[in-house]
């Protein structure tokens, strides 16, 4: 009797799972900041050029693997929209084939928003606010980052673990920092 209430409590654990997915939030937030010491429109100006952020930005870059690129729309501003297309079997995360990254709204030298899809899927948006100091000689730049979390274990899983972009949003800041400031540096 007692092996058989253990085996019906095993068997309905996936369907508590679910239920209890179905109850938390559809989406989970991840969030970073970082002095970066560059002009405002040095950081701003690749934030708002999608054809950048290949070299920084967490949802495309990837140096393990072969990534099919394509600008379209407008360079930069709003509407600009950055495709790409990983070519290779060493897939970034094991599931994302596909995405694009569209720039939504934005201020010059203040924030910039955004939407991401992941394998034509409404994935996430983001929003990049740039706080300056008086000389315009340095910034912090916050990022904020809100997935969509996908289907009830998506959102389990976010709830448990937390948005799985997190862990790679403190890499993806250092890297604008870098180039930011090389950038500074030429001029």
């Amino acid at each position: 009797m007692k092996f058989i209430r253990i085996v019906q409590l095993v068997m309905m654990l996936p369907l508590m799972l679910v239920a209890i997915g179905y109850s938390l939030p559809p989406n989970s937030d991840a969030d970073g900041e970082i002095i970066i010491l560059a002009e405002p429109k040095i950081i701003y100006s690749l934030l708002n050029s999608p054809s950048s952020h290949p070299l920084w930005a967490p949802w495309v870059y990837d140096l393990q693997s072969q990534i099919k690129t394509e600008t379209t729309g407008a360079a930069k501003n709003e509407g600009a929209k950055l495709s790409w297309l990983y070519s290779d079997d060493n897939v970034n995360d094991g599931d994302i084939r596909s995405g694009s990254t569209t720039i939504t709204t934005g201020v010059p030298y203040k924030f910039l928003t955004g939407d991401l899809l992941i394998n034509n899927v409404p994935t996430a948006s983001y929003k990049f606010t740039i706080y300056n100091n008086a000389a315009n000689t340095q910034a912090r730049v916050f990022f904020q980052y809100q997935s969509l979390e996908q289907g009830p274990l998506g959102r389990l899983r976010a709830a448990l673990f937390g948005n799985r972009i997190k862990s790679s949003l403190d890499a993806s800041l250092i890297r604008l920092k870098s180039i930011a400031e090389a950038e500074t540096a030429k001029h």
